[in-house]
């Protein structure tokens, strides 16, 4: 009998530790999971930007300010284009638990892009008629290239959030390296030629050839474009997600605007060289940035729309990532502040030091996306797009106001100071409002 509740005792405790190691497994498999998928994308990204910043030291000594200035106003306008072009259904796409579902979604955003490409062609007049408003000498000569990179950029946000659904990690990090080679490759060899307009035709060439690549991985993956849908699924589909273009789109487009914006008013009141100066600034301080933190949002989106659809906690891993992120970029940043203009000037060139004191004004705005960036699909988590709108619309006022108050005042500083605190504040209530929507997720979760 002895031996017996020996025996039984012995079994029990080896039930429990194969139990806790099993967890334990589960958890390690898990970590080891998110964090391979964020290393799989933050490499490619960081291959891909290394590519695309380690060509511009050559760019800028081929190219002129103003050629910058209006490659700036051209990929502006043509921002706000993309925005529109699939009324961000793809946002929609990783959401549905039934993969019919999210392809009927991706229909519905590819007929959308169709119908945007074809008004874009149909627009072209009235886009050449911008090249006086903006003070954009040059622009009238490569408005025609818009649909075509309307098209490839709006089908790559459908293909994308596609991947990010099958959790094909691998595929949007071949477009991504891509897509950024043969835009450097590409806007380098047409610049050595003298061929006006390189850095455009460059940007638009890129991603063209790099989604013709990506056409047989989404076939593998279960993509069929306009087939196996009916009209009545779309419009189902269409009207279930109908927040995202209600909301998520004008969300999207006041986001664009508050980037673009500056632009419009920095061209006609300061000139293309200072648009060019601008928009190398954001290119060298937020390239990086956006390396680190797309790579963070499309494997958080997936992780965390998973949990959501498991009812399963969020807020731990919010708290611990914004307590993370300032540790580690807040000494970066200080120090980044006093060698920027050293920096700027060994890589562009001594006729780029404006730039190092634009980028100075920024860091404090920059931190503040560091923290909410790979969050910024919280909103559609829990179909809150209507007030992220709302975050969005403010950011827009409180910038137009400052731009505003930079052109009449014929100070540029004025503007840039106001750009970067309205940034900082408005940034910074969204992430506590972010914090809220998990907090109050996490009080009917499951434990």
């Amino acid at each position: 009998m002895k031996n017996l509740l020996i025996y039984s005792n012995f079994n029990k405790l080896l039930t429990f530790a194969a139990a806790t190691e099993m967890a334990d497994s589960v958890k390690n498999i898990l970590k080891t999971h998110i964090v391979r998928n964020v290393g799989k994308l933050f490499s490619a990204n960081l291959i891909a930007q290394a590519i695309g910043l380690l060509i511009y030291p050559v760019l800028t000594r081929i190219y002129s300010q103003a050629d910058f200035g209006l490659f700036n106003v051209f990929m502006s306008i043509a921002g706000v284009l993309i925005i529109f072009s699939t009324g961000q259904y793809q946002h929609a796409i990783p959401l549905p638990k039934e993969d019919k579902r999210a392809l009927d979604i991706f229909n519905t955003g590819f007929l959308l892009l169709l119908l945007t490409t074809l008004l874009t062609v149909l627009l072209l007049p009235a886009f050449c008629r911008l090249q006086p408003l903006l003070n954009a000498e040059g622009l009238e000569r490569y408005v025609w290239l818009l649909p075509v990179l309307v098209f490839a950029n709006g089908l790559w946000t459908m293909l994308n959030n596609w991947f990010i659904r099958k959790e094909r990690f691998t595929h949007i990090s071949v477009y991504q390296v891509c897509q950024n080679s043969l835009s450097a490759i590409g806007r380098w060899i047409l610049g050595v030629l003298k061929v006006t307009g390189g850095l455009i035709y460059g940007a638009v060439l890129a991603p063209c050839i790099s989604l013709a690549g990506m056409f047989p991985a989404s076939r593998k993956t279960g993509i069929r474009i306009l087939r196996n849908c009916s009209k009545k699924d779309i419009l189902s589909a269409a009207k279930e997600y109908s927040a995202f273009p209600k909301y998520q789109l004008p969300r999207a487009l006041v986001n664009l605007l508050n980037t673009s914006m500056a632009i419009w008013f920095i061209s006609p009141a300061f000139g293309l060289e200072t648009v060019g100066y601008w928009g190398m600034a954001f290119l060298l301080a937020l390239t990086p940035i956006q390396t680190i933190t797309d790579s963070l949002y499309q494997v958080l989106f997936q992780y965390n729309a998973k949990r959501c659809q498991d009812n399963l906690p969020l807020l731990p891993s919010y708290r611990k990532f914004i307590f993370i992120a300032l540790a580690t970029v807040t000494p970066l940043f200080i120090g980044l502040y006093f060698c920027l203009p050293a920096v700027v000037r060994l890589l562009l060139g001594n006729n780029w030091g404006e730039t190092a004191h634009i980028i100075r004004y920024l860091l404090p705005w920059i931190l503040m996306i560091c923290l909410a960036a790979p969050w910024n699909f919280t909103p559609n988590l829990f179909n809150k797009q209507n007030y992220g709108l709302i975050f969005e619309i403010a950011y827009l006022v409180s910038r137009l106001l400052v731009c505003i108050i930079g052109v009449v005042t014929n100070d540029f500083r004025i503007l840039l100071l106001g750009y970067s605190l309205t940034g900082v504040v408005i940034i910074g209530a969204q992430t506590v409002w972010y914090y809220t929507l998990f907090r109050q997720h996490d009080k009917t979760a499951t434990k």
